[in-house]
């Protein structure tokens, strides 16, 4: 734990236990405080929990908290996600105007840091096609390696934005619930090797390295973002069926626009640009 203000912050819910290999704190100039523990239920909740109850500001700004097991893990929606130590998990919490981040830009938050993931994971198993599911998946060779939930709420210093990332390394998937193994894999089962130890202790700070330069490349509206999340689009070219509640889309992928949309040819040959909604994965053919 290391917040650099002399106050003491407040402290839900922290336990006092020894960091796991995989989590051990990176080196990060751009982080304001980072928290580590064993276990918690979720790394999303945990740091809203703690920034709703600092009335005064004290956590130095970005915060992260980084686990080795979630209890609850949380997906989009409703969804779960399952991790074990061997999954980086961890997340980000930030003043979205310290980085100059508008509203506009948050439906393109959770692809920013899907690109930064990408970044730092292909050239440890270039073999692979490494792609990112829209809206908020990295996937290789069509399974989910790396899954983000982007989450914005209010404190009482302001809006905050919480970035959870869960990127599976070295996850052991005996333990695993049948449906997560048929469509996820990890780093290492797809590299087809361990990684050495120090590619191990360098994953973490390397990922924050490059989120943070896909967050200042966001912030800028800087053209090559938009252009790599559209080359990494894994839906498009393919057979897509969205569904939002009640309302099915069904289409051709066209691509990922610059505002973060999905676009989404159509049987009557129009093109729709979709901000929402659950992508299902292997849609029946019609």
């Amino acid at each position: 734990m290391i917040p650099s203000n002399p106050a003491v912050p407040p402290q839900p819910d922290l336990h006092n236990h020894p960091r796991p290999a995989l989590e051990a704190t990176p080196s990060c100039s751009w982080l304001g405080a980072s928290i580590d523990l064993r276990e918690v239920d979720s790394t999303n909740a945990f740091i809203r929990r703690l920034l709703e109850g600092d009335h005064q500001g004290l956590w130095p700004l970005p915060v992260a908290v980084w686990t080795g097991r979630q209890r609850a893990g949380k997906g989009r929606g409703t969804n779960f996600w399952w991790s074990d130590a061997g999954t980086l998990t961890f997340t980000v919490a930030l003043d979205p105007a310290a980085q100059r981040l508008r509203l506009d830009h948050l439906p393109r938050l959770a692809l920013a840091c899907a690109v930064a993931i990408v970044d730092v994971v292909e050239p440890l198993a270039p073999q692979a096609r490494w792609t990112i599911r829209w809206p908020n998946d990295v996937e290789a060779n069509n399974l989910k390696v790396a899954g983000i939930l982007p989450e914005r709420f209010a404190t009482p210093c302001g809006d905050r934005l919480a970035l959870g990332v869960g990127l599976n390394v070295s996850t052991n998937w005996n333990h695993a619930p049948e449906s997560v193994r048929r469509m996820a894999a990890s780093v290492e089962s797809i590299r087809g090797t361990v990684l050495a130890d120090q590619e191990r202790r360098d994953l973490a700070s390397r990922l924050l390295e490059r989120l943070v330069a896909r967050l200042t490349q966001l912030a800028d509206d800087h053209p090559d973002l938009a252009e790599r999340w559209d080359q990494l689009d894994q839906l498009k070219g393919n057979r897509v069926r969205i569904r939002q509640g009640e309302r099915v889309l069904e289409g051709v992928g066209g691509g990922i626009d610059p505002t973060g949309a999905l676009r989404l040819l159509t049987a009557d040959g129009s093109i729709q640009s979709i901000v929402g909604g659950v992508v299902e994965r292997n849609p029946p053919h019609g």
